[in-house]
């Protein structure tokens, strides 16, 4: 799926840039570097430019040999089915590999939050406690099952813990899949898997991983969204009852956080696409927004229902809730705007990838980024100004940079741009003109073009010269008529005429007339001479 430009979409790309830029500076400020080497700011921000024109030339360069090797593929839907197994499968070994070695070298292992673990105890005469903050309050009583599974003990949080990972990694992947393809949906996985901030997540019992999960499956849903839109020619009832499903699903995430709210971003992106699909697109946000809604309101009668909560009451408490520690909560925003993590590699990996859309954005027509510049945006905001009440928050902000790093790599493989051909129907008179046109623009396609840096394999293989059925059937029927009206005349010749020969006559050709240079008078055009009876010409 690709989106068309626009005004906001370029304000987008320029506020992204500058984002990256000021992300990488926070990183590398929080990671000693000006201590290390002795710079100043204005040096690093010197080097932060030289180090981002560097990724451009290196977008550059992935680019051009992605489609060196795509160019080489004689088979590609076989090199993609194999690769759509491959990487997958990779980026979970890679996400198992890493999760066993932080489990060998981080021994004893502690409980990074043990909260919700003590609230979640099976004691007698206990019950778990009632939040209004709904990830919380499910996540305990998740966490409490589990206990009474395995006992009072940390392993069986560990265990959901794990579980709600690789759940995560799962959701993300079709996702991705679902909206950039599978070699980047691939990437953006092993990135989530393997940043080591992920894995801290597993030994902290916290509801972020439980939230995570459900905020991908919705994620997922719109995505699903998206595709069925893309291949069909316009709406049709089962995108539209699909639609209303999701907006329903947002509602219940924004009962259990307001980062749920994000969701919409990803079908609010399908009013920029094709213009003949724009009404479905609204069709279709319009859904979501009063599914949306109601589902909210639907999980706040069920807690009205069970007895926990007055519904006004309820209402109440979540603004208050969400208004306690509204505001910027840290001192100084530069430090936060870095990825949550001191190293250099991994943040510094992260971001560069992620600003592979900058250049994507500008060099090809249609690109889909906004999206996830908008989810990775609205996490920080919402960090912020407090606005998100998982325990950390953290979580939220490395798969914005994850979902914006796989959109930044589709930008750098993705094929080259093609015209789409008008489907009109062929002037011609008849099915023959259509076949016989048809068959010149397939040998003018499958001729390699000079011009430009267009290859015979990037191009389409046949030009497809549809026409509508109606069409065919009209000009058959005036075939069939043509051919009957001959037949008749052929056997019903006029009365006094010869029959006609089915035979080829041949053709008659014109006699050759000599033409001289010299002309000669018509006074001098007289060849019979008098001759006299004495004249003897032997003389």
């Amino acid at each position: 799926m690709d989106l068309k430009k626009s005004i906001f979409r370029y304000i987008i790309g320029a506020v992204f840039a500058v984002f990256c830029a000021l992300s990488l500076f926070a990183t590398l400020e929080t990671a000693g570097v000006l201590e290390m080497f002795g710079w100043t700011r204005a040096g690093l921000i010197v080097g932060v430019a030289v180090y981002l024109s560097f990724t451009v030339a290196v977008f550059l360069a992935v680019r051009t040999i992605s489609g060196e090797i795509r160019r080489h593929i004689r088979d590609r839907k076989k090199a993609e089915l194999v690769c759509s197994i491959v990487f997958p499968v990779l980026a979970l070994l890679g996400a198992v590999v890493s999760l066993v070695y932080y489990l060998l070298y981080h021994g004893p292992l502690m409980l990074r939050d043990d909260t919700f673990y003590r609230a979640a105890l099976v004691l007698e005469g206990s019950s778990v406690p009632f939040s209004v903050h709904g990830a919380s309050f499910l996540y305990t009583w998740l966490l409490h099952g589990m206990l009474l599974l395995f006992g009072n003990t940390p392993f069986a949080g560990v265990v959901l813990q794990i579980a709600l990972f690789f759940i995560c990694l799962l959701f993300l992947y079709i996702g991705m899949r679902s909206y950039v393809g599978g070699l980047p949906a691939a990437a953006s996985t092993a990135l989530f898997g393997l940043f080591p901030v992920s894995m801290e997540y597993i030994f902290s019992l916290t509801p972020d991983l439980f939230y995570l999960a459900l905020y991908l499956l919705g994620f997922c849903m719109a995505g699903g969204i998206a595709g069925r839109l893309s291949k069909s020619d316009g709406g049709s009832p089962g995108i539209y009852v699909l639609s209303g499903f999701v907006g329903l699903y947002i509602g219940f995430l924004l009962y259990l956080d307001l980062h749920g709210v994000t969701v919409y971003f990803f079908l609010t992106a399908l009013l920029f696409g094709d213009r003949e699909k724009v009404r479905a697109a609204f069709r279709i946000n319009g859904l979501a927004l009063v599914g949306g809604i109601g589902g909210f309101f639907l999980c706040v009668a069920v807690i009205f229902l069970t007895g926990k909560m007055g519904f006004s009451l309820y209402l109440t408490e979540i603004v208050a809730f969400y208004a306690e520690e509204f505001g910027i909560l840290t001192e100084n925003i530069l430090p936060v705007l870095g990825l949550p993590d001191r190293g250099l590699i991994a943040p510094g990996l992260l971001i560069s990838l992620a600003f592979f859309g900058v250049p994507a954005f500008f060099l090809w027509r249609n690109h889909l980024g906004s999206p996830g510049i908008l989810t990775l945006l609205s996490a920080y905001g919402l960090t912020f100004l407090g606005l998100s009440k998982l325990q950390h928050g953290e979580i939220t902000v490395i798969l914005g940079w994850c979902i914006s790093a796989g959109f930044g790599i589709y930008g750098a493989l993705r094929t080259r741009e093609r015209k789409k051909m008008p489907e009109k129907a062929d002037p011609g008179n008849s099915l023959e003109n259509a076949a016989q046109k048809d068959e010149t623009d397939r040998e003018r396609v499958s001729k390699p073009k000079k011009d430009g840096n267009i290859k015979k394999e990037e191009m389409p293989a046949t030009m497809d010269i549809r026409i509508k059925e109606e069409e065919k059937k009209a000009l058959e029927a005036k075939l069939s008529e043509k051919r009957e009206g001959k037949k008749e005349e052929q056997e019903k010749p006029a009365p006094g005429k010869p029959l006609h020969n089915p035979l080829p006559v041949p053709k008659k050709k014109s006699r050759p007339q000599a033409d001289f240079d010299h002309p000669v008078r018509e006074a001098d055009m007289k060849f019979d001479v008098e001759v006299t009876d004495h004249d003897d010409f032997d003389l």
